[in-house]
């Protein structure tokens, strides 16, 4: 997605969904973000699978694209994520590079696959 497409998006967002995903960006649970908006946890949930929707991460199975959604603020709006979630993310889907062909694979590495 590019920034103008990004941009369109954001700026079209409902301000209940807007504010619920600036709280999300910044570190907080569903939780925290229900009882600082004063609803339910389930209603949190659910602005953000929307968010993640409008931004055009969906599979319609109900996967969690939040990783995703939060490295595309991170590329488009840097400003509105907080470090800690920028970290917690950058190390969630950093994988390794696969060395093709040849060459061991360390035993913690995402591609190793145990012999029995």
């Amino acid at each position: 997605m590019n920034h103008i497409e990004f941009e369109a998006i954001f700026n079209q967002l409902p301000p209940r969904r807007r504010k619920v995903l600036e709280l999300f960006l910044t570190g907080k649970t569903d939780q925290e973000i229900a009882d600082i908006q004063g609803t339910q946890k389930n209603t949190v949930s659910y602005h953000i699978s929307k968010v993640c929707k409008d931004f055009g991460f969906s599979n319609g199975e109900g996967y969690s694209y939040r990783d995703e959604l939060v490295l595309e603020f991170v590329e488009h709006r840097s400003n509105l994520v907080a470090p800690s979630v920028k970290t917690k993310v950058g190390s969630t889907l950093q994988l390794e590079q696969p060395r093709f062909p040849g060459g061991p694979l360390a035993a913690k590495s995402p591609f190793y696959i145990e012999r029995l």
